[in-house]
């Protein structure tokens, strides 16, 4: 949120607009360098009898949920050793990668998020899905709306972006998250090879949807920045409005604006 506005209402009128500008909005939830999930790099689970090898697109790093004030969406973004070997995988491996989320209201589990990729063996697209299983009512799917960013190379991610106003329908707290990204061999098709590479990761971090901030008594790890931050291009969900952080920032320059004019006249 916006800061230290009663602070440049005391500066000269000249000053006054770029000190309101400048004043930095705090980053809400999670993000690269303070992730919710940090994940042993090369641990991932080689089985003898699956031929693949180096194959770091399944080797979990980080995870986190991140919120961006001016559309008011969630994003839960995943990271990966190095993302490369997605652009052109070989098709006779079948490629998943599965993480969950508990979601909670009044310090009760409510249900479960699911963040889904998806290869088929000899099939080249991608299929993704962000889903809810609510604990009552018979554990009943329902579907959250999405966008979907791949950002391939070193440090690559997969990026769910939400409305955060459908995640705060179903709970006020997301995180716990656990999950993996696997492969299965299929030299042919109709042919399983019942042998998976695999590397499993979990966490027991909590983001408060509400008040975009960690759940109480629970810290996300604090990491160095790293040097290859993800870009993502892809178009946020459509509907999406800027977030209250963003309205505060708007109303500090509207107000700066008309300070600053009210001092020109004194002057």
């Amino acid at each position: 949120m916006v800061t230290n506005v009663r602070t440049c209402l005391r500066i000269s009128a000249r000053v006054l607009l770029l000190c309101v500008i400048v004043v930095p909005v705090v980053d809400a939830m999670g993000s690269r360098e303070s992730p919710e999930l940090v994940d042993d790099v090369d641990d991932i689970a080689y089985h003898p009898a699956n031929p693949g090898r180096d194959h770091e697109y399944l080797d979990i790093t980080k995870a986190w949920f991140a919120y961006d004030p001016m559309t008011d969406n969630v994003s839960f973004v995943l990271e990966l050793k190095d993302t490369s070997g997605l652009e052109n995988p070989a098709p006779e491996f079948m490629i998943n990668c599965v993480m969950t989320a508990n979601g909670t209201a009044g310090g009760r589990t409510e249900g479960q998020f699911g963040f889904y990729l998806e290869k088929r063996a000899h099939d080249p697209e991608f299929m993704t899905r962000v889903a809810w299983t609510p604990t009552a009512g018979g554990f009943e799917q329902s579907t959250v709306a999405h966008r979907f960013n791949l950002v391939f190379g070193s440090e690559g991610t997969l990026e769910y972006v939400m409305k955060r106003h459908d995640l705060r329908q179903r709970a006020d707290e997301v995180g716990e998250l656990t999950g993996y990204c696997a492969e299965n061999y299929w030299p042919a098709r109709g042919v399983l090879v019942p042998a998976s590479n695999k590397d499993e990761a979990a966490s027991t971090s909590m983001y408060d949807v509400t008040t975009l901030r960690p759940a109480p008594g629970v810290e996300a790890p604090d990491l160095s920045p790293t040097t290859s931050p993800a870009v993502s291009t892809e178009a946020e969900p459509e509907g999406s409005s800027p977030g209250p952080e963003a309205g505060l920032f708007i109303l500090a320059v509207i107000a700066a604006l008309s300070a600053a004019n009210r001092l020109r006249k004194v002057h």
